[in-house]
């Protein structure tokens, strides 16, 4: 199973989609704490970026205002790894 493993907040990718809209109610606070992991390593930040994307998937249109700053995130993580 694809899975999640961050240091204090495991999440699966059964368990959110399998919440399917009750995802909503935990949205903000799951994007506020995975943004923050985002600042961490390197397998951090792959760590919240995979759990972002499952939330994503599951939170479809209500992800729209987590967006722009997700993909500058992204966009900035590969220019570095492109340039290393």
């Amino acid at each position: 199973m694809l899975a999640c493993n961050l240091t204090v907040y495991p999440i699966h990718a059964g368990l959110i989609d399998g919440m399917g809209e009750m995802v909503l109610q935990y949205l903000d606070p799951m994007m506020s704490k995975l943004k923050a992991l985002m600042a961490g390593d390197r397998d951090i930040q792959r760590a919240a970026t995979s759990c972002i994307a499952m939330v994503a998937k599951s939170s479809r249109d209500y992800f729209l205002p987590y967006f722009d700053e997700v993909l500058a995130f992204i966009m900035a993580s590969l220019v570095f790894l492109a340039s290393a």
